[in-house]
């Protein structure tokens, strides 16, 4: 018989190394000391999260998304605990190979990395670029990978922008300034739906 209240947390982040990854790492060392064993599970992101927590089969207790990356169904059944803090839309690309980009629309003539489906980062550029009549599937210049063969393509050129949703903190935004080669936009969501001259 297990007892109650569980011991064990299963808590969903984000990718290995991601800031979501460390800040349920740190939450483990705190509640171990009061006896609770927190097991961090790595995962595409919040689309996943949100998919798994309202999964009563998976073994998943509480885990990080990202609200605007959820549509009406998948947050039935999903209750938050509140805020860890405010994540911007990061719009990265090489200026020095294809100039300087001041629409989506421009942007999205050029190769685009993006994460996969299942991250916050993939369905808030898909929510974006719909405002711009551009739709993401099926359109050759939107490439979904994971976040190490993004960084990679963007370094060999393969990519000319990627387009993330990750805190400042976490170390893969890190990663594209010491590429030194890269313009970043930053913007919060309502910025970006009330900015028409942005997005056309």
């Amino acid at each position: 018989m297990r007892p109650f209240p569980d011991r064990n947390i299963y808590f969903l982040t984000g990718y290995q190394g991601s800031y979501w990854v460390s800040l349920a790492d740190s939450a483990a060392k705190i509640l171990k000391d009061d006896g609770i064993e927190l097991s961090v599970i790595y995962t595409e992101g919040a689309v996943e999260n949100a998919k798994r927590l309202n999964d009563a089969n998976d073994e998943a207790s509480a885990g990080f998304t990202y609200g605007m990356a959820l549509d009406k169904a998948q947050l039935e059944g999903i209750y938050s605990l509140g805020s860890v803090g405010y994540e911007p839309v990061w719009i990265i690309y090489n200026k020095n190979k294809i100039g300087e980009i001041k629409t989506l629309r421009g942007l999205a003539l050029f190769k685009i990395g993006l994460w996969p489906a299942n991250s916050s980062s993939y369905q808030v550029a898909k929510k974006i670029f719909e405002i711009t009549g551009i739709r993401l599937e099926g359109n050759q210049n939107f490439l979904s990978d994971s976040a190490e063969q993004n960084q990679k393509r963007f370094k060999s050129g393969e990519l000319d922008g990627v387009i993330l949703v990750p805190t400042n903190l976490d170390p893969v935004i890190k990663i594209y300034w010491n590429f030194r080669v890269a313009l970043c936009l930053i913007l919060k969501m309502r910025q970006l739906t009330r900015s028409r001259s942005i997005l056309l």
